[in-house]
């Protein structure tokens, strides 16, 4: 099942139970639209930046393999630790009900792609990470910390670059109007503390952020 042809501006469901989100990277200065696509049994990414380059990903929830462009990758996630109910009571001493308070810790996503292009490797992490949180990563800036940690480091198309990419889930306090048009409060959640760690032709490199992404509603965050 081939999702293309399916366009949307922000997040919204379509025909067949397709999820879709649009949004913007910017990737060492480097405009990138990025669109992706949520169904039952995939997942699929369309990254376009102002250059012109384009990347496809595509994670088949049913056999759970990772491609962009046609090359299969090879990847993982770890859902992280989830923090105790009793740690999260410091938060009924927070003045605002959209104080973050930490939910899960230490959520990873790591893959091995060639690096052929920062836009290559931000389009594999973000399909990787559509194994579990599905379109909610996309707000999270996840280009700005790849031109990061690998704006240094030039990719020869050949080489692999083993990527490990770390984030924390976050709730607001209480129940919020988490968009200007909701009619309902709800609980807010959001990835934030985005972080790096790449190892490409025996070199390591290494960020550390306090990117975060935009706060979205689900009964249920995975």
């Amino acid at each position: 099942m081939l999702l293309s042809g399916i366009t949307s501006v922000n997040a919204q469901t379509v025909s067949n139970d397709v999820t879709v989100q649009t949004y913007q990277e910017v990737i060492n200065g480097v405009e990138c639209d990025v669109t992706t696509y949520d169904s039952d049994n995939l997942y699929k990414v369309n990254y376009q930046d102002s250059t012109g380059e384009k990347h496809i990903g595509i994670l088949n929830k049913d056999t759970k393999e990772l491609t962009v462009d046609g090359d299969v990758i090879e990847y993982s996630v770890t859902s992280g630790t989830p923090v105790l109910a009793d740690s999260l009571s410091i938060s009924t001493y927070a003045s605002s009900d959209w104080t973050p308070v930490l939910v899960t810790k230490g959520i990873k996503v790591s893959c091995s792609p060639i690096f052929k292009s920062l836009g290559y490797v931000t389009t594999a992490i973000i399909t990787a990470a559509g194994k579990t949180v599905g379109a909610r990563l996309g707000s999270a800036k996840v280009g700005e910390v790849v031109g990061k940690a690998l704006g240094s480091a030039a990719g020869d198309a050949v080489s692999k670059v083993n990527v490990t990419f770390k984030y924390d889930l976050y709730r607001t306090k209480n129940p919020v109007y988490v968009s200007s048009n909701a009619s309902v409060k709800t609980t807010g959640y959001r990835y934030q503390n985005y972080a790096m760690n790449a190892t490409y032709k025996g070199k390591t490199f290494s960020k550390t952020t306090t990117v975060r992404g935009s706060w979205w509603s689900s009964s249920n965050p995975y």
